[in-house]
C-alpha cells in the first residue's frame, strides 16, 4: 500500500479491472475503486446490489478514489461505515468499507487478500485494546475450542512501512514441532506461529504473549483486518492468509506457505 503521500493512489499499478476479473468464489464480486474488491460478507444479497451499495457509499466522499471517512446511509436502507486500518503512521490511512442492511453485509478488502468463503464478521467487534501505552492496534479472536488465541496487529512502533503488520496465534501445537529459540537453547515445543506482511510464516517459542485472544471466531466465520484474513474450520483449524503466504494450525497438523 502506498506510503509516501497523504492520499491513496487512485491509479495504482496492478489493480484488477472488470475485464480481467475472474471470481475466486461466489462471494467475490470483483473490483471496487483502485486496489479493492467487493465481497459478500453475509446474508442473501447479490453482487449487483453489493457493488451498487459500495459505489453509492464511495460517492459520498469529496476525495476521488478514497473511502469516506464518516459513516453514511445509502439507498435501499443500507448503512455503511469506514473501517479504519491505520497503516504507515497516521497519514495516509487506508479504509475498508463495511455496509449492512438487516442480516445482509458487504465489505471491501484489499485485492491482494484471498477471498475466504464464510461469514465475515464486523471487524470492530474484535478490536483488542492493550493497556499500558501500547502504540498499535490488535484485532483478536479465539478459536471455538479455546485452544488458539490469535490476533492481527498493526503497530507503528515496529518494523518498516513496507513490512509493518503481522498476524499470529498462540496455542497447543503438535508435540513434534519444536524449536531451540528459547534462552536455554534446548529443543522445546513451539507455542507461537507468526507472519509479517509480505513474509513467510514462522514457528517459535514466545515467553511473552504477543497475539492476544479475543471474542470467539466461530467455525466458518472470517475476520479481515490490516490486509490479513483469518478463518476457523472444525477439522482444519485456524487459517490466516496474506497474499501468497499463510498458515493453518491445529492440534494435529501445521501447514506453512
Amino acid at each position: 500500500m502506498p506510503e509516501s503521500s497523504g492520499e491513496k493512489d487512485s491509479g495504482s499499478e496492478g489493480a484488477i479491472t472488470d475485464a480481467e476479473f475472474d471470481p475466486q468464489n461466489a462471494q467475490d464480486c470483483g473490483p471496487a475503486l483502485e486496489g479493492w474488491r467487493v465481497v459478500l460478507a453475509s446474508g442473501e444479497s447479490n453482487c449487483e446490489t453489493a457493488r451498487e451499495v459500495v459505489a453509492a457509499f464511495a460517492a459520498t466522499t469529496d476525495v476521488d478514489g478514497r473511502v469516506p471517512q464518516v459513516s453514511a446511509k445509502v439507498a435501499g436502507g443500507w448503512e455503511c461505515e469506514p473501517v479504519f486500518y491505520e497503516r504507515h503512521g497516521a497519514d495516509p490511512r487506508t479504509y475498508s468499507m463495511w455496509c449492512t442492511s438487516g442480516d445482509d453485509a458487504v465489505l471491501t478488502l484489499e485485492e491482494s487478500v484471498p477471498v475466504l468463503e464464510g461469514t465475515y464478521v464486523r471487524p470492530y467487534d474484535h478490536v483488542y485494546v492493550k493497556p499500558g501505552g501500547y502504540t498499535g492496534e490488535q484485532w483478536a479472536f479465539s478459536s471455538p475450542s479455546g485452544r488458539w488465541g490469535c490476533s492481527i496487529i498493526d503497530d507503528p512502533a515496529e518494523k518498516s512501512a513496507e513490512v509493518r503488520g503481522d498476524v499470529g496465534c498462540h496455542g497447543g501445537f503438535p508435540p513434534e514441532y519444536t524449536s531451540d529459540s528459547n534462552p536455554e537453547g534446548v529443543a522445546s515445543p513451539v507455542n507461537t506461529v507468526g507472519m509479517y506482511r509480505g513474509s513467510e510464516p514462522e514457528l517459535w517459542i514466545n515467553g511473552d504473549v504477543r497475539y492476544y485472544d479475543g471474542p470467539t471466531l466461530e467455525y466458518g466465520e472470517v475476520l479481515y483486518a490490516f490486509g490479513f484474513a483469518c478463518t476457523v474450520e472444525q477439522e482444519a483449524g485456524v487459517t490466516c492468509l496474506d497474499g501468497d503466504h499463510g498458515f493453518t494450525v491445529s492440534s494435529q497438523a501445521v501447514k506453512l506457505h
